[in-house]
């Protein structure tokens, strides 16, 4: 083992505020995670990192792991048979059927802003991280273990360990001087020696379950150098003498667990919290909501139809020949068509995954309503005279229901994101 690895061993899927507009007026920014555009991007090299896993680098930056099964382990970073690229790289996509990140992968990737890794990744190797550039990774529910120093000195501001994750490993996150907020989920068992070492800007950790084996029976370092809040549920083991092995500044505190990804201040926030009390919607996990994951159109009329409690209808024919029964959007579809809420996208379609627009969504709420034709002009270059959602528009701005994305835009095509569309029920029921 290098220097580097021995001392830190020896030592877990975005936005405006509301500012002073009130909450049911709130200018909805469109969020969403670091996208680079693939189109006309060409090759740059290709080969094999794992025994049926692939590697190929584009010119935009992107280094695409594809095939399945485990990547390679490489004992110095140097080794990959990409890094000669390492400065290059600016975004990794890990494709489904990868299931275990190798020790360095991408250790020292300095250009590193944005990762997406595939559902069926359950482990993350050693360093695979480890000095990289990259503020923030989305790990998938499919994780269950995060080996030592997996993301050493890496420039994380903060991290969703997921639910299935079991242990994070001596290290795995020691020196990440930018870390300032941590979620971990309740199925953490173990959590090694100097997981969160010299984490000198970490603020607060939240964890949803039980208290996890620590590393070390002695010495435990966990929170060496760190001055933090670490919030933990009530009545699932965290006595005195367990808080006590965490080293650290620590002032503990008690709460009850709510979606990681849901800050206060944020203009989806009440929005949010109304939604979950009233069954309109629930999280994506337990552990989040995903409010700037897009909305589809079976999502969204069965958030419409779960606000109005879920009402049954009869006598009603189903022309969509891609709305099957027993599908958990199929009695949402049928009594928003009944209603007249929408009449799908042709005579026999309904496009349930299809991406819901915002000027899709407004105009749901419009036809809920009435149709109800209002004489103020909506004041959005981007709204055109005689759009079939200009009524619609007209209408939810005169109500409150949205301002738009800025003063001068109501962004029409873009797709509503989960964050926005409970805030326009919210707006419009609440």
């Amino acid at each position: 083992m290098n220097w580097k690895k021995r001392t830190v061993c020896l030592f877990l899927t975005a936005c405006m505020s509301l500012g002073g507009l009130p909450a049911a007026f709130a200018v909805e920014q469109l969020e969403g995670d670091i996208v680079y555009t693939e189109e006309n991007a060409a090759t740059v090299d290709s080969g094999s990192c794992g025994a049926q896993a692939k590697w190929s680098l584009n010119s935009n930056g992107t280094l695409t792991i594809s095939g399945n099964g485990q990547m390679d382990d490489y004992t110095e970073a140097a080794s990959a048979p990409y890094a000669k690229y390492s400065d290059r790289i600016k975004s990794v996509v890990v494709q489904p059927g990868i299931t275990r990140i190798g020790d360095e992968a991408f250790y020292g990737c300095n250009a590193l802003k944005s990762v997406s890794l595939g559902y069926g990744v359950k482990t993350i190797g050693s360093l695979a991280f480890g000095r990289t550039a990259m503020p923030s990774i989305t790990l998938p529910e499919s994780l269950k273990t995060i080996e030592e120093q997996a993301f050493w000195r890496c420039s994380l501001e903060s991290i969703i360990i997921p639910e299935n994750v079991q242990v994070i490993g001596n290290g795995a996150f020691a020196r990440c001087g930018m870390l300032k907020k941590v979620w971990i989920g309740r199925s953490v068992t173990d959590v090694g020696n100097a997981a969160f070492n010299y984490c000198v800007n970490l603020e607060s950790m939240y964890f949803y379950g039980g208290a996890p084996a620590m590393g070390d029976a002695e010495g435990n370092i966990i929170f060496d150098g760190a001055e933090l809040t670490v919030y933990y549920p009530e009545a699932s083991g965290w006595n005195a003498s367990v808080r006590m092995q965490y080293g650290g500044t620590i002032t503990w505190k008690t709460w009850v667990p709510t979606f990681a990804d849901v800050a206060e201040g944020k203009y989806y926030y009440d929005a949010v919290q109304w939604a979950v009390k009233k069954g309109i919607t629930s999280g994506t996990t337990s552990m989040t909501f995903s409010p700037n994951a897009s909305c589809t159109r079976a999502q969204a009329v069965t958030f419409l139809w779960n606000a109005a409690g879920k009402p049954e209808v009869s006598g009603v024919k189903n022309p969509f020949q891609d709305v099957k029964s027993g599908t958990y959007y199929y009695k949402a579809v049928l009594w928003a068509k009944a209603k007249g809420i929408t009449s799908g996208t042709s005579a026999t379609t309904f496009s349930p995954s299809a991406t819901c627009t915002r000027a899709q969504i407004v105009t749901f709420l419009w036809n809920q309503e009435g149709k109800i034709v209002t004489a103020n002009s909506n004041g959005f270059k981007d709204v055109k005279s005689g759009a079939y959602y200009e009524d619609a528009v007209n209408w939810a701005v005169r109500n409150r229901i949205t301002s738009g994305t800025s003063a001068t835009t109501f962004s029409p095509s873009a797709t509503c994101i989960r964050g926005q569309i409970v805030t326009f029920l919210y707006n419009y029921l609440a």
